[in-house]
């Protein structure tokens, strides 16, 4: 991995740029792990099994599936935290309701990884480029601090990590994938990993939230796009008393991370980006093993 590069031409310091628009907007719950403080019945373990999807494009080893058809691996084991007693964990993954359902226990749950996907499917492959290069300039993090935004080339496509692997909260772009539930091609996949529970319960999130889950108030809130008004953070940075900005602000989380400490708002110098077509439709219900099966039989 390296960092990402602030090498690309520079925009005009004061325009706002143009958002490439998608055809198609799909959410879903990518994975989950969920610790149960008593295993699974041999109904729910089948109802979870039947209702999760597996992504057929990985090795079952890398998902630590037992089953290459099965999107659900069970653990049988006993560990203590959070002042509570767990006897099984269970790794799903694209779980639909009646997954989310059979996991869910009147005795409590202890939900701590959750990966939420939002796949942007385009007309081409130039737009599809143009999009990930959009979301790398002008995608800013909150709480970001002095994490690093990654760029990894890959074999299959760019990637981009807002942050290390071990951070709490991480925001991923995969610059060219399939939909891993349609199959549509030129699609654009965000991922925000949450990898502990002190940060799933800050996000408001649990698994009785993700039946039904609003999607379009969360990503609302994760994509907080956004573009550097040159003159703005011109006149902020001299009333700060500090020296002009030297580096290029074509990428607005680099520049927020180099003025991180110094005391300017992020309001002074940076301008909203509106991009409500970005985010699913308000009740639109996440997609489903369901939809992949009438896809594969052309009925979508």
């Amino acid at each position: 991995m390296s960092r990402i590069s602030t090498n690309a031409p520079e925009c005009k310091r004061n325009s706002a740029p143009s958002i490439p628009q998608p055809i198609a907007v799909h959410h879903y719950t990518d994975r989950a792990q969920i610790w149960r403080s008593r295993p699974l019945s041999k109904k729910q373990t089948r109802d979870v099994e039947g209702d999760c999807h597996e992504d057929l494009r990985r090795r079952p080893q890398d998902y630590k599936l037992h089953d290459p058809f099965s999107g659900l691996h069970v653990l049988n084991h006993s560990v203590s935290f959070g002042g509570r007693h767990w006897c099984q964990r269970n790794q799903v993954c694209r779980p639909g309701p009646i997954a989310l359902s059979a996991l869910d226990d009147p005795r409590g749950v202890h939900l701590n990884r959750l990966e939420l996907a939002l796949d942007l499917i385009f007309p081409d492959k130039v737009t599809l480029v143009q999009a990930f290069n959009f979301l790398r300039d002008h995608l800013v993090k909150p709480w970001h601090n002095t994490q690093r935004v990654f760029h990894y080339p890959g074999d299959n496509g760019p990637t981009l990590y807002w942050g290390s692997p071990r951070v709490a909260c991480n925001i991923v772009i995969y610059g060219e994938q399939n939909c891993r539930i349609t199959g549509d091609h030129h699609c654009l996949h965000i991922d925000y990993r949450i990898q502990t529970p002190q940060a799933i319960l800050r996000a408001g999130l649990s698994l009785a939230a993700l039946e039904p889950f609003h999607a379009h108030s969360f990503w609302h809130k994760v994509l907080r796009l956004a573009f550097v008004d040159g003159d703005r953070l011109d006149y902020a940075l001299a009333k700060a008393g500090l020296p002009p900005f030297r580096h290029k602000i074509d990428c607005a989380q680099f520049v927020v991370d180099q003025l991180y400490g110094t005391g300017i708002p992020t309001s002074e110098y940076l301008q909203p980006l509106g991009a409500k077509f970005l985010l699913p439709p308000l009740r639109e219900r996440p997609l489903t093993l369901a939809h992949t099966r009438a896809w594969a039989h052309g009925r979508v």
